[in-house]
């Protein structure tokens, strides 16, 4: 079929054969293959309800354009009907963001030069988005006190409850994402108090650079433990023993030369020293400690502590 009503694309897709379409990015949206419908977007005139019947979907839009869902094989009958004057398919959408703002001439209207005169804020403006997802939950979406900012959200690969005059989706209202939002905190509260209860989540710290702190600066040293393990415990008892000292930040069990390696805070090398000789040293498993004093930090916990902004527009040294 070659109609003059029908856009290239749709008549290109009904010639297709199956397999031709799958195989294309375009010629097979729209096409349902389980009832062999095709979706459709028509400009008519008149009332389309009278003349089509009960075996088409219909979803009126705006300005004399509709929505049809309609068997393959009733597709030349539609474009017979003088009250269609056009028929295209759906496309699928590609998304791309380069130089947004700038191309929508927002950077402009949005300065104290604006040629509309007072630079535009958006405030007071709804916005509708057509996107293939968005995270409400984002925090450009709430408001400060953790409500959302969407009026209306319709997921339309989500099938229930379809906005008025549709036949697809599910339509959240505020008040309906407020309540997911709120249910969804609970419930991430909730995950984690249990995952403390287990221990699974053992505490939370604050990263401190020492090499900058001012008041109560501290020495910190790596001490490398060499134990003999007990009978019936293996290295765990002795493992407590000196984990229990308030001194040891953090302690590991290790494969290689020796069996323990120990973080340890001290107000100076000497009380380290000190510590080391009087608390761990003489425990009667331990065979021998080396004690490896912490010059400088560069990182810690996945956080650089160096200011990276000294560094910018240095250059390698290059020798010939």
């Amino acid at each position: 079929m070659q109609d003059q009503k029908v856009e290239n694309l749709l008549n290109l897709a009904l010639d297709a054969t199956l397999e031709e379409r799958e195989k294309s990015l375009q010629l097979n949206v729209g096409y349902d293959a389980e009832d062999n419908t095709w979706e459709v977007l028509v400009k008519y005139s008149g009332d389309l309800r009278r003349v089509l019947g009960e075996n088409v979907g219909i979803v009126e839009l705006l300005n004399g354009f509709a929505i049809l869902t309609v068997p393959e094989g009733q597709i030349d009958t539609l474009t017979d009907l003088e009250e269609i004057e056009y028929v295209e398919k759906p496309k699928s959408l590609f998304f791309a963001v380069s130089q947004g703002r700038s191309a929508s001439c927002m950077n402009t209207v949005q300065s104290e030069f604006s040629p509309l005169g007072d630079p535009l804020t958006g405030k007071g403006v709804l916005v509708a988005c057509v996107d293939s997802g968005i995270d409400y939950a984002h925090p450009d979406f709430r408001n400060p006190d953790g409500s959302t900012r969407i009026l209306r959200f319709w997921d339309q690969s989500l099938p229930g409850n379809p906005p008025a005059g549709y036949q697809i989706g599910t339509e959240f209202t505020k008040e309906d994402l407020d309540r997911i939002l709120l249910e969804e905190e609970e419930n991430i509260i909730q995950r984690m108090d249990s995952l403390e209860k287990r221990k699974i989540i053992c505490g939370y710290h604050t990263v401190i650079n020492w090499d900058k702190a001012s008041r109560g600066r501290k020495v910190m040293a790596i001490i490398e433990v060499g134990v003999t393990p007990q009978r019936d415990y293996g290295y765990d008892k002795i493992a407590k023993t000196i984990a229990r000292y308030p001194e040891v930040d953090t302690m590991y069990l290790l494969s290689g030369k020796s069996e323990f390696m120990c973080m340890v805070y001290g107000k100076s090398m000497y009380d380290v020293a000190s510590f080391v000789a009087d608390k761990i040293a003489c425990i009667d498993a331990v065979k021998s400690t080396v004690t490896l004093f912490v010059l400088k930090q560069y990182k810690e916990s996945g956080i650089i502590l160096e200011d990276e902004r000294k560094h910018n527009g240095e250059r390698l040294v290059v020798t010939p």
